[in-house]
């Protein structure tokens, strides 16, 4: 059985998307896994035939019996992604989907064509426990393997070298126009933004540093910081905040990947493994933060950096991806030993 992993070929970017899936990638090619690339396509009048030849073009080198994680979504539209796991069934190929996001939690496509993608595949690597509960009461049956935290990869940045007791600013990281209470920030609590905004900044708390690239990032961010992971819902549409209740945020897992405690909603799929680990705090609002902030003591934020830091050489070292794979090629090798293709 050889083992394959999807790449999918798109212009560099420098938010989450091309990080998260390169470091798949990265982790699996040491692993043993080869690359079956996918452009990022989309013809509104490719028909059936057409989009069949495509796809048996890519993934010509993939026989029956062999072992294909997908990364979803392709981000080339619920049709090639419905159609490509199709055709992988029809060869006798088994898919285990690595998920990215569930793009119906999200409200961007119907959730019976989505179920349907995911009930054409032999397993599913996803986020966490709250994300498995709701595929579940969606109807999702194929076996789910779970995966509490992105890895995040990165080397040469020295972590926990700042001095432990010390948290001077809060820092988030990612695309700000999905985190709108930054534009008029109330609060005197300095923060550090990282990222993209269409939106002007009004706050006199709040630093816009600017976009960065995932290496530019992590030299970027201090360490002696809390990480914010705090999405808002848009009056113009977006159900971000509703989203992290089912998913593990990829900010997270670079604020982690720092030795950085972070702050989450207490209502996030990621909050009951934040507390089990004691790697940041969980708060209802972000009213409670100053009170919070001031409260802190130097021994809660030793214990919290130290837990943090111990977590960060899990996270740089993949191994959260590296049990997911292996559970998926366990399940491989149980269809292939029962011939249930």
């Amino acid at each position: 059985m050889k083992r394959w992993i999807t790449k999918v070929i798109q212009e560099d970017s420098r938010d989450s998307v091309s990080k998260a899936r390169e470091d798949v990638i990265t982790l699996g090619h040491t692993m043993g896994y080869e690359t079956t690339y996918i452009y990022r396509y989309q013809d509104a009048n490719e028909d059936h035939y057409a989009l069949h030849s495509r796809i048996d073009g890519i993934t010509a080198g993939i026989l029956p019996g062999d072992l294909l994680v997908y990364q979803y979504p392709s981000y080339n539209g619920i049709q090639f992604d419905r159609l490509f796991l199709t055709r992988m069934a029809h060869r006798g190929i088994i898919v285990s989907l690595f998920v990215h996001d569930i793009e119906y939690l999200r409200g961007a496509v119907d959730q019976a064509d989505e179920v349907a993608v995911f009930q054409s595949v032999h397993s599913m690597i996803i986020h966490g426990q709250a994300m498995k509960e709701a595929l579940r009461s969606s109807g999702v049956t194929v076996p789910l393997i779970q995966k509490e935290f992105f890895d995040y990869l990165h080397t040469g940045i020295t972590v926990g070298s700042v001095k432990q007791s010390e948290i001077k600013q809060l820092v988030i990281a990612g695309n700000l126009n999905k985190s709108s209470f930054l534009n008029e920030w109330p609060y005197p609590l300095p923060i550090m933004a990282f990222g993209d905004t269409d939106q002007r900044i009004h706050s006199s708390f709040v630093r816009h540093m600017g976009s960065f690239s995932p290496n530019e990032l992590i030299q970027k961010i201090p360490q002696n910081s809390l990480g914010l992971a705090w999405d808002t819902d848009l009056d113009h549409g977006g159900a971000y905040q509703q989203y992290t209740k089912y998913n593990s945020p990829h900010k997270i897992s670079l604020y982690l990947s720092l030795g950085i405690p972070v702050v989450v909603w207490d209502q996030s799929g990621i909050a009951p493994i934040i507390k089990q680990k004691n790697v940041g705090i969980t708060i209802a609002t972000l009213d409670e933060l100053p009170k919070i902030w001031e409260t802190l003591s130097s021994d809660q934020i030793i214990q919290m950096k130290q837990n943090a830091i111990t977590l960060s050489r899990q996270l740089t070292h993949g191994m959260f991806t590296r049990k997911s794979l292996l559970a998926a090629e366990m399940i491989a090798l149980d269809y292939s030993t029962r011939g249930d293709l």
